[in-house]
């Protein structure tokens, strides 16, 4: 009987090296946090105040944080709200100064304080301005160069705005409706009004009557105009000025 017991613990100890390898291979696998993507684009003009970066597999996110770099400034461009397993939130700060054109970045880059990070571990928002809400540096002349007018189904075709030299409200037009008539709007910047006067136009005969419109939160405006001519009739038409 001895012998069997003998045996016997011989087995176990054998086997105890066997166990202790088997808990440390499942220990050893991790899951990768990062990015679910490395770029979006936000738009000052859809007024969204907050922005969610998502993050993949993320389950704790106590060892997380995140360093910023860009052009962006904090504080007064941006400002972080916090990091949960949905993504990190940024919260995004309108200036309400009119910037043309300019796109800011804010490169947001994870860093972990317990292991070491793979994958989409930096991530770019382009904040794209501006919105004409923003009236702070906003000027006709801001509004001059080239755009383009998207008229009933025709279109859209270039058309290039020039700051008036004696009124600086007016904004004129070299190619009204694809013809070559130079015409001119009025703008009101305090209102948002645009307003299209009665203008002749000899070489169709005729006069375009009163139009108006106004801006859009892109600072794209539309104007309605009634154009009576003698020789081709009377027309109504919507033209839609674009950057």
């Amino acid at each position: 009987m001895r012998k069997y017991s003998r045996l016997g613990k011989f087995i176990a100890i054998i086997g105890l090296p066997i166990l202790i390898a088997s808990c440390e291979d499942e220990t050893t696998v991790k899951t990768t946090v990062d990015f679910a993507s490395i770029s979006s684009n936000y738009y000052e003009a859809d007024g969204t105040t907050s922005f969610t970066i998502p993050l993949r597999n993320a389950g704790s996110t106590s060892g997380l944080s995140v360093v910023f770099a860009g052009t962006a400034t904090q504080g007064q461009d941006y400002e972080l709200v916090g990091i949960t397993s949905a993504g990190v939130e940024i919260r995004l700060l309108d200036d309400n100064v009119y910037e043309d054109g300019v796109v800011e970045t804010l490169r947001v880059q994870l860093v972990s304080s317990s292991e070491s990070l793979k994958g989409n571990t930096m991530h770019t928002i382009n904040m794209v301005s501006n919105d004409c809400e923003d009236t702070e540096g906003l000027t006709v002349a801001s509004l001059a160069g080239d755009w383009n007018a998207m008229e009933d189904d025709y279109g859209p075709y270039t058309v290039t705005f020039e700051v008036d030299e004696e009124d600086e409200t007016i904004l004129w037009m070299d190619n009204f409706f694809d013809s070559g008539i130079s015409a001119y709007v009025k703008i009101d910047l305090t209102t948002g009004a645009v307003v299209f006067p009665e203008q002749q136009v000899s070489n169709y005969q005729g006069s375009v009557i009163t139009g108006t419109g106004s801006f859009d939160d892109n600072c794209n405006f539309t104007i309605t105009t009634h154009f009576a001519t003698t020789q081709y009739g009377n027309f109504d038409w919507e033209y839609i000025f674009y950057r």
